[in-house]
């Protein structure tokens, strides 16, 4: 069978995804996943450029990730970028050593690309045997929160009708409280200011616009628009979550049910569990345990602030409750061809 491999570089975690044949069917199965964390959208939301340093750690790490997907059968996987080489001052220069070092192209992904990638990519875990009760011609509203920016998209069988990017993820969060500790209620305060204060919001145009909105850029209301959007406040939606974030909360909420805390693909989680995940992890920080949830300790650091912006979302789209799946932009680039004839894989 055919393999085909993506290594998408996010923001906190650069992940590689090694599929064995057709994603969109039943029968795709990911070959090996791995992942190795750089956080260099923490340099960007603190410097606005990506350190010499951390630069040198993604170098490495990208080597590691290419050699494994070769070891698999793929020489050349195709290499997605996100927000942090989208957005950073020295991106270009970045991107220019990787890509030498590498001799492979590395496809930065406009906000459009990343929502619509993402959201093909999770559609395909519908209608499969891992949750057959959410069959995939159901319309899905989409969460994907990362490091530093936050995509909202929705549309039917795995086609994005409009999307909402937020120049806000985990790492900027974090930083937003960083003299204030890991308490989740002060992070949420802080976020809310700061979104109050005139963000700036990319609409992507699909079927229309948010009325009053002008050229597709929408600040301060735009996020509290999105409803307005859908038809019926949601009735007939499916609600995903992707990300770090979403499958960490998906494992926390496991471990709290004494389950074998392993992730498990389109697990539900509602917005009242997301406040228990709160409640919990803040506890075990202020007691010195947060090492007894089960997570490694990047991804410990990064679950308040990435609570925070999941249970905003959900619950400014009047979602009560959700399904996390594993699915990702890596899945939608694997599934929009290697061959990069898709318009969101042309760099």
């Amino acid at each position: 069978m055919e393999i085909n491999a993506c290594i998408d570089i996010g923001s906190s975690f650069f992940r590689l995804l090694v599929i064995k044949g057709d994603v969109t069917g039943k029968e795709a199965s990911a070959v090996i996943e791995e992942r190795e964390y750089v956080g260099w959208g923490e340099d960007l939301v603190r410097f606005g450029e990506i350190t010499q340093e951390s630069a040198e750690t993604a170098r490495q790490s990208l080597r590691r990730l290419v050699a494994a997907a070769k070891g698999q059968g793929c020489d050349e996987p195709v290499i997605t970028a996100t927000n942090t080489l989208r957005s950073a001052g020295n991106a270009a220069k970045i991107k220019s050593m990787l890509e030498t070092d590498l001799s492979l192209p590395i496809i930065v992904l406009s906000e459009e690309g990343e929502a619509a990638l993402g959201f093909l990519g999770a559609s395909t875990a519908l209608g499969t045997e891992a949750h057959s009760a959410q069959p995939a011609s159901r319309p899905v509203v989409l969460i994907d929160v990362g490091g530093t920016s936050t995509e909202i998209a929705w549309g039917e069988d795995g086609t994005l009708n409009e999307w909402l990017s937020m120049p806000r993820g985990t790492h900027s969060v974090l930083d937003l409280d960083r003299r204030g500790g890991p308490a989740a209620r002060s992070m949420r305060i802080k976020l809310m200011q700061s979104l109050a204060a005139g963000d700036e919001y990319s609409w992507g145009i699909g079927q229309g616009v948010v009325p009053g909105i002008d050229s597709g850029i929408a600040s301060g209301a735009g996020f509290d628009a999105i409803a307005s959007l859908l038809p019926g406040e949601l009735r007939g939606y499916t609600i995903l979550a992707t990300g770090g974030t979403a499958v960490s909360c998906a494992v926390v909420q496991r471990y709290m049910r004494r389950d074998v805390p392993v992730f498990s693909e389109l697990e539900e989680v509602t917005l009242s569990g997301l406040d228990l995940i709160c409640r919990r992890a803040e506890k075990l920080i202020a007691a010195g345990r947060a090492r007894t949830l089960p997570l490694e300790r990047e991804r410990m650091r990064l679950l308040l602030p990435g609570v925070v912006l999941l249970g905003e979302c959900a619950g400014r789209l009047g979602a009560s409750r959700f399904f996390v799946t594993s699915r990702d932009l890596r899945w939608g680039a694997i599934a929009a061809g290697n061959d990069r004839r898709n318009k969101y894989l042309l760099d």
